[in-house]
């Protein structure tokens, strides 16, 4: 580690293949793995999971949103055993959520990759032999995997839609249990519906945004954007939620 910042090399072949830095680390800076790690609501992935109104202007009540809060936070906890310990720093390195790089995946109309991705995740899911002592553990794991799963099949069937791929596009949307009401509100006789009581994930409704009208797909831009398999953290409440 030189000017504080960390190689990640492959095990296999040693080949670099990612050099994180981070503002937090400043002075000498030592490295460590520890036998037990801790838990942090990493901000990024509750940002996106966080359930809200469609409405962007629609003012959720306290009790519902704080108990969306408390469920996002739930879901964006993540472990690590790798420490980064400077003069007046106590940092970690976490691996990236495959969420999160789908999520990148799709901004970057990188559908099929993303899809890949959840489709890994689910057969991951399928493979784990359920027993008593990892049930609790396991409960919770498949109460993650669902809204992870269910985020990425609606992010990109809205994102096929706005690519005019229909067909493709509602079989996503109906796999992630998708409120009829964010389509049918896309056909010009029906923009007034009424959607005060839709409730949509954070980033979803990001991808939203950019359908105003069933007459205007086709015509978005797609920059590209890169990904990060490792990030690192000081960050043990999600405080900006």
């Amino acid at each position: 580690m030189q000017n504080f910042d960390v190689e990640i090399h492959s095990v296999e072949t040693l080949q670099s293949l990612q050099t994180i830095s981070s503002s937090y680390i400043n002075g000498s800076a030592t490295i460590a793995r520890v036998p037990e790690g801790n838990k942090f609501c990493l901000e990024d992935l509750a940002e996106k999971l966080l359930m809200v109104p469609f409405n962007e202007e629609q003012v959720t009540p306290p009790k519902r949103r704080d108990e969306e809060i408390q469920i996002t936070r739930r879901l964006a906890m993540m472990s690590s055993r790798i420490y980064i310990a400077s003069n007046t720093t106590l940092s970690s390195i976490i691996s990236t959520p495959w969420l999160l790089q789908a999520d990148s995946a799709l901004d970057a109309n990188r559908i099929e990759e993303a899809l890949a991705m959840a489709e890994m995740a689910a057969q991951v899911m399928d493979d784990v032999h359920f027993d008593a002592e990892r049930l609790v553990v396991l409960l919770w794991r498949c109460s993650f995997q669902f809204h992870e799963i269910a985020y990425i099949n609606q992010k990109a069937g809205f994102v096929m839609l706005r690519e005019t791929r229909f067909e493709e596009a509602f079989t996503y949307l109906e796999k992630a249990n998708t409120d009829p009401r964010l389509i049918i509100r896309l056909f010009p006789d029906f923009q007034n519906i009424d959607s005060s009581s839709i409730f949509v994930y954070s980033g979803v409704r990001d991808t939203l945004s950019t359908l105003n009208s069933i007459e205007t797909v086709g015509t978005f831009p797609f920059p590209p954007i890169p990904g990060q398999v490792l990030t690192t953290s000081r960050q043990q409440t999600c405080t900006k939620l």
